[in-house]
């Protein structure tokens, strides 16, 4: 090819590219109307995203060089969303505002998880932490009834609850069957343990209040056979039948 002809060549392909840049020009004065935008790097690669859902939500994802979602922001009927990938395109963070009601969601290397922070349409908030299978472990909630603090074990099952209101503070304590064995609470009254049997039942309760201490032991069916207290008059010891009638006493 000639010198000559090169040069015909480039002032064609010149020529080409100042009428599709006069082509886009035109689009973009008009208005660029499309379902999907991608912004690619240097090599070509898609990086950043720009689309709408088959079912005519938006979203926006941004891409890292090996064309794995790192960014995802999105807009659904419940609400937006944006969510953070690690390297391997695993999600590990998750912020949502749904009806109006916001949460923060963390996961670990394996996807699963393992933290939840958020509001409910009542005011109220809440944290929960899970272990590695996705099992709530302990969670911690205010509400305008006061605070609350909830332990379960591996399957799930709540073992201990700490909560304060207006009352007072509570601890409660439960065995693997789910019931209260343990009880250890204070009001304006004063401060109450009791402990109860497998059946939930109270079977011994110790109390102290303006009057003094108090011990109360219960049989099966939770009636008092026998109780002790220390008041102004001094000691005093209580036994009693299964009809709850006083069979002895001293003093």
């Amino acid at each position: 090819m000639t010198t000559a002809e090169r040069l015909a060549n480039v002032e064609r392909e010149l020529a080409e590219t100042r009428k599709e840049l006069a082509d886009l020009r035109v689009e973009l004065a008009a208005g660029l109307t499309t379902r999907h935008i991608e912004i690619v790097g240097d090599t070509g690669e898609a990086r950043l995203m720009l689309a709408i859902s088959a079912d005519g939500w938006p979203g926006l994802f941004v891409d890292d060089e090996t064309g794995r979602h790192r960014v995802g922001l999105g807009i659904t009927k419940d609400g937006p969303a944006l969510s953070l990938f690690d390297k391997t395109g695993k999600p590990r963070v998750g912020l949502s505002l749904t009806k109006d009601v916001p949460s923060l969601a963390l996961f670990d290397a394996a996807g699963t998880h393992r933290a939840w922070l958020g509001m409910h349409t009542d005011g109220g908030s809440r944290l929960d932490l899970l272990d590695e299978n996705g099992t709530s472990r302990a969670g911690l909630a205010v509400d305008k009834e006061g605070a609350g603090l909830g332990l379960t074990d591996e399957n799930g099952k709540p073992r201990a609850g700490l909560s304060v209101d207006k009352d007072g503070p509570r601890l409660h304590l439960l065995d693997e069957k789910g019931k209260v064995r343990a009880g250890l609470g204070v009001n304006k009254e004063g401060a109450g343990l009791g402990l109860f049997d497998e059946n939930g039942k109270p079977r011994a309760g110790l109390s102290v209040d303006k009057n003094g201490p108090r011990l109360h032991l219960l049989d099966e069916n939770g009636r008092v056979r026998a109780a002790q207290g220390v008041d102004a008059d001094g000691p005093g010891l209580g036994l009693f039948d299964e009809a709850g009638k006083e069979i002895w006493s001293a003093p």
